[in-house]
């Protein structure tokens, strides 16, 4: 595992699914060189930016996502707190200008932990973005991933803990798990948030299965008037 807690940046470029992060405050523009591929972005603050001629406004716990299509003009940013940018190379997924976390998340996770999908896998398969709530005095399984996970603390602190031992993690740090790398998260008085990352999975919409598939019923004797 890696953690780094300064503006800082993790690439993942050349692994089985390309993938970077950048973390900093105050103006930013993304490099030309992400186009063709979708950023994933979280901010801890106030600030805004600009894409495609808008002017976006950025606020506590936001999150967006940003595909960028050869030929357009990379986003620019202007931050009085942390944002973290994780792009997903040669992936262009759906815009998501603006969204905003819950302080807990929806869904049950392992050893009494919660988690929210904050930007949903538009089919099967496609990369997501996860919120994670940590109660405080948890000490998860050990576990580990298929691939990796980059990673964003947003609130509280504790302890991420590997076979190569603790590592510290407090508001602001980013982090990086490699593929099948053994870890789990602990804490003792404070909770502890992160987004998370997620380049593939096993979960999202199909042709033949989806809600508005699903949910549309057809019978030849219907009568039509």
């Amino acid at each position: 595992m890696k953690i780094l807690n300064t503006d800082c940046q993790i690439d993942c470029s050349f692994s089985s699914y390309p993938s970077q992060l950048i973390s900093f405050t105050g103006r930013f523009q993304i490099p030309q060189d992400w186009v063709r591929g979708t950023v994933f972005g979280y901010s801890l603050g106030s600030g805004h930016y600009e894409f495609e001629h808008k002017t976006i406004q950025l606020f506590k716990n936001s999150f967006f996502t940003l595909p960028i299509f050869p030929g357009q003009q990379t986003p620019v940013f202007e931050s009085d707190s942390r944002v973290c940018l994780i792009l997903r190379h040669g992936f262009l997924g759906l815009p998501l200008l603006l969204g905003q976390a819950e302080a807990t998340g929806r869904l049950s996770y392992v050893d009494g932990c919660s988690d929210t999908i904050l930007a949903y896998p538009a089919r099967s398969g496609d990369p997501s973005l996860n919120f994670l709530y940590i109660p405080s005095h948890v000490q998860q399984t050990s576990h580990l991933h298929p691939t990796l996970r980059l990673g964003f603390v947003v609130d509280g602190e504790g302890l991420a803990e590997t076979i190569s031992g603790e590592h510290a993690l407090k508001k602001g740090d980013s982090f990086y798990i490699q593929e099948h790398e053994i870890h789990r998260f602990k804490t003792s008085n404070q909770s502890l948030s992160v987004v998370a990352f997620h380049p593939e999975g096993d979960f999202g919409p199909k042709d033949n299965d989806h809600m508005m598939i699903n949910r549309s019923y057809f019978n030849d004797k219907i009568s039509r008037k």
